[in-house]
């Protein structure tokens, strides 16, 4: 009877909380009352005090599903002390379109923003007040005059050196202060044009179209996190839910790149690029050496300098750039008229530099100079080759019914023999083979492929063979020079 009595008496005085959930709210702690513990152990699932609704709530729970995880664990945690019963109230009924969320965002950050701008020109004024109350104690200071000791101006002279710290002090504090609420004011104001970034944005779309794509296997049973709406039919309303809710945040984004489109954005794709191209990321380019479904395949972003080539690189380490983050597109032959006039230049300072080096004196440093200029030479004669050939494909372009196997084509500065005429490429020996022409006969059986966009001349087998010999023959194509074979 005494126990009963003690439990009940024990109950009386435990302390009512509520979590409670809404969609446009999002998550708050109610009934709770300062120092009486409730936020020290909520905080542990994720509770923070949020000053601007002087509530406890959970973070980023405002229009979205209630995150019934974190709810269950405070509620446990809170009643685990003894001291709280809670009760848990959730409503995941949507009263807000996503679009009108995202504007109450806009319209909160710029509230934040001029709040924070207020805030530093007060801590400014009084960072000012402070640094000009110390500097007038100064004044009344000569320069250099020490503290006399046993003076009766010591005690004076000792409070307005403290005064004068203190102000200073105080000065910087407060400078501080303006300079943190200055950055906050920045990247409140700042707010929606990061949220409507379009390279960003994409990303984001990027994501949801993930969370639609596990959504559907979910519905289907075919998920791997557990969901089975044939077996538990209310999981399927809650699917659907889901899905709509995501369904109308793609919408919502879809059409702020959209928007971003019409304004000039440009949304790069593997249609805009193909191999040999120049991408930009962060401020460098970076040739394209494999246009993927996702992504482009350059150089790694560790090699040096503003243009970054395969034939330049010092590693064969590639890097994979998404879409998402290119900012602009040079062809090959753009970039190839812009580097073989750089690599110009940087050949005749290598040749200066060379010529002030003794090599019987300054013999690693004449090697040094040496390979420079040489690969500076190698690397314009490719560019130049490159510009040849863009040059013969305006001119004249390629189709299946232009050759025959046993014909040889030119591809990038070199001869290969047809092995195979696709429709829409032609099958060769693997350029890896060594040599100005490969015959297949003599390579080492890998094959590649050669787009009839790319090709840049072709001879028959006769005409190369009497090419090799040393007669004269005029070779199919259209750039001036562009068919000389040595061996």
């Amino acid at each position: 009877m005494d126990t009963s009595t003690s439990e009940t008496a024990t109950d009386t005085k435990r302390d009512a909380l509520t979590i409670r959930h809404t969609w446009e709210d999002g998550t708050v702690l109610e009934g709770s009352r300062k120092g009486d513990g409730a936020f020290e152990v909520a905080r542990s699932a994720g509770f923070k005090w949020m000053r601007s609704v002087q509530l406890i709530a959970l973070p980023r729970s405002r229009d979205s599903r209630a995150d019934m995880y974190r709810i269950n664990r405070a509620k446990a945690a809170l009643e685990a002390t003894g001291r709280f019963t809670v009760t848990v109230e959730v409503d995941n009924t949507q009263t807000r379109s996503f679009a009108a969320a995202e504007e109450e965002r806009y319209e909160r950050a710029a509230g934040r923003a001029e709040r924070h701008e207020e805030l530093s020109g007060n801590a400014v004024g009084r960072s000012n007040a402070a640094y000009q109350a110390a500097r007038a104690i100064g004044d009344g200071i000569p320069m250099g005059q020490p503290v006399l000791r046993g003076h009766h101006s010591e005690g004076r002279h000792r409070r307005d050196l403290e005064r004068i710290d203190n102000g200073m002090r105080r000065s910087i504090e407060e400078q501080g202060r303006a300079e943190y609420h200055a950055d906050r004011a920045a990247a409140a104001a700042a707010f929606e044009d990061f949220r409507k970034d379009p390279a960003r944005t994409l990303r984001r779309i990027k994501g949801l179209e993930a969370d639609l794509a596990r959504n559907t296997r979910n519905l289907a049973g075919k998920g791997s996190s557990g969901w089975n709406p044939e077996k538990f039919p209310h999981q399927r309303e809650e699917l659907e839910q889901r899905r709509a809710e995501i369904v109308e945040r793609l919408e919502h984004w879809r059409g702020v790149v959209k928007a971003a489109e019409e304004a000039g954005f440009k949304v790069w794709g593997p249609d805009d690029f193909t191999p040999g191209d120049f991408l930009k990321y962060r401020g460098e380019w970076f040739e394209v050496l494999k246009v993927n479904p996702k992504s482009l395949t350059g150089p790694h972003i560790h090699e040096n300098g503003p243009v970054v080539t395969r034939i330049g690189a010092r590693f064969d380490w590639t890097w994979n750039f998404t879409y998402d983050e290119i900012k602009g597109r040079k062809s090959g032959e753009e970039m190839a008229r812009l580097l073989v006039g750089a690599l110009g230049l940087q050949m005749d300072e290598a040749s200066k530099a060379l010529a002030d080096v003794d090599p019987a004196q300054q013999e690693e440093e004449h090697q040094r100079w040496t390979a420079r200029r040489d690969s500076l030479a190698r690397q314009r004669d490719h560019w130049a080759v490159v510009i040849q050939e863009a040059e013969a494909r305006r001119e004249r372009t390629w189709e299946k019914g232009d050759f025959a196997r046993g014909d040889f084509l030119r591809h990038k500065g070199r001869w290969f023999e047809v092995v195979r005429a696709n429709a829409k490429s032609i099958t060769v020996p693997h350029p890896d083979n060594p040599g100005p022409v490969l015959a297949k006969a003599a390579s080492d059986g890998r094959t590649a492929t050669a787009p009839y966009s790319e090709v840049t001349g072709r001879m028959t087998a006769e005409e190369m063979a009497a090419h090799i010999a040393g007669e004269p023959v005029q070779a199919d194509e259209d750039a001036a020079g562009a068919g000389a074979v040595t061996q």
